[in-house]
């Protein structure tokens, strides 16, 4: 059988306490994967470590435990590999939006001439509706502005995994969701493997194709992954209009509202076992459809 592009494996963090003898275990035994060209969201309350686990697959924080690999090879060190947009623009105030991506692609391609890696920005700059604002200093856009060249900026590196810590949590209804179209178009068009945080349901349902339920921290686990079975490409007009799109939604505001503080206490209390997680789940069949992840 073909390996998981993705594989995570046990995956566990912990963080000493001063002045008490054990630590804070803020995720363990963390198991789940992904396929090439899956977009793949990740839901649970604040403290639960989503954005500790992004890091770790980004390379920029070391797990206590546990393994990441990556189409075969084990994740240890941040690399191009794998492009992060992060909450914030993190753009470079002092350059223009355009050579915030060619300083980029530079890094990714270092043997490119000027002219190709130029081309290249601009490609990805029109690709975001930005090709106006290519000179401009950050200063001089908005929020959502910023927030696309980010977008631009990661996909002209052409990362084999694109890892995206709430990109639109900060930005107005109307921004948010044009840039959520944005981001459908270009990923359907490129079959970009995504792994993405999110607060927002709504979201996770319009973007992915699984999304993972986090329960509730410390000691949080993935304890299921919600097979999104609704056909590809999708319109935000027309999706509320898909028999599984309230199955869905339904089910995933149970689980945060009840569900994840409920698994939570059972854990703690030993009367359920983490070592059959995550389960799969489709809501839009019975029950009965649970079934343990492959690992």
């Amino acid at each position: 059988m073909q390996p998981k592009f993705l594989h995570i494996k046990k995956l566990s963090k912990s963080f000493p306490i001063k002045g008490q003898k054990d630590p804070l275990v803020v995720f363990e035994n963390v198991n789940f994967s992904m396929d090439k060209g899956e977009f793949v969201c990740i839901i649970g309350h604040s403290g639960c470590g989503k954005s500790t686990i992004l890091n770790a697959l980004a390379g920029l924080d070391v797990p206590t435990s546990g393994t990441i690999e990556m189409k075969g090879l084990m994740i240890t060190d941040p690399s191009l590999d794998r492009g992060v947009i992060f909450q914030n623009h993190s753009l470079l105030p002092w350059l223009s939006a355009q050579k915030n991506i060619t300083m980029a692609i530079a890094c990714r391609y270092p043997k490119m001439d000027r002219k190709n890696i130029e081309e290249k920005a601009r490609y990805f700059m029109e690709m975001v509706g930005l090709h106006d604002a290519m000179d401009k200093k950050p200063s001089e856009l908005s929020g959502g502005m910023k927030q696309r060249v980010g977008i631009a900026r990661a996909f002209a590196i052409e990362p084999k995994l694109l890892l995206m810590d709430e990109p639109f949590g900060a930005l107005d209804a109307l921004t948010r969701g044009k840039l959520q179209d944005q981001l459908i178009e270009i990923c359907d068009r490129t079959q970009q493997s995504t792994f993405m945080i999110t607060h927002d349901i709504d979201e996770a349902i319009m973007l992915s194709d699984k999304i993972l339920l986090m329960s509730n921290g410390p000691q949080a686990r993935v304890v299921e992954a919600i097979s999104v079975n609704i056909p590809k490409p999708r319109n935000r007009a027309e999706i509320v209009k898909h028999p599984a799109y309230y199955k869905i939604r339904n089910y995933l505001v149970d689980f945060l509202v009840n569900r994840s503080e409920e698994i939570k206490a059972q854990l703690i209390n030993n009367t359920i076992s983490d070592k059959d997680f995550p389960l799969v789940i489709d809501p839009f069949k019975s029950s009965s459809s649970k079934k343990k992840v492959q690992q």
